[in-house]
């Protein structure tokens, strides 16, 4: 999933080789309840240097809250490319970068 940090409101958004929307909308994660780990891969851009972290929701059988994803307790960084001429990055769907005017959001 993706966020784009730029936007007031920035919502999960997921791209694969169906096409791309919220990730809410187009996908429902579920833990296993046998112990078996379970993961997905986040990221996240932004044009200003800025500092986050995720509010996850879960719910099971005894009740539901919300947790957040952090790097071991502070938020997330990122920091404004200053003067850079390209701009280059990971697209996880080809497993490759590309330069940033040719990856699709």
């Amino acid at each position: 999933m993706t966020f784009d940090l730029d936007d007031p409101h920035p919502v999960a958004e997921l791209e694969d080789e169906e096409g791309s929307g919220p990730y809410q909308a187009r996908r429902f994660d579920s833990l296993s309840a046998d112990g078996e780990p379970s993961g997905f891969r986040v990221q996240a851009y932004s044009q200003k240097t800025c500092e986050w972290t995720i509010k996850a929701d879960w719910e099971d059988s005894f009740g539901k809250d919300t947790f957040t994803i952090d790097d071991n307790g502070r938020p997330f960084a990122i920091e404004a490319p200053v003067n850079a001429t390209d701009i280059w990055v990971d697209n996880w769907t080809t497993k490759r970068f590309v330069p940033v005017e040719e990856f699709r959001w």
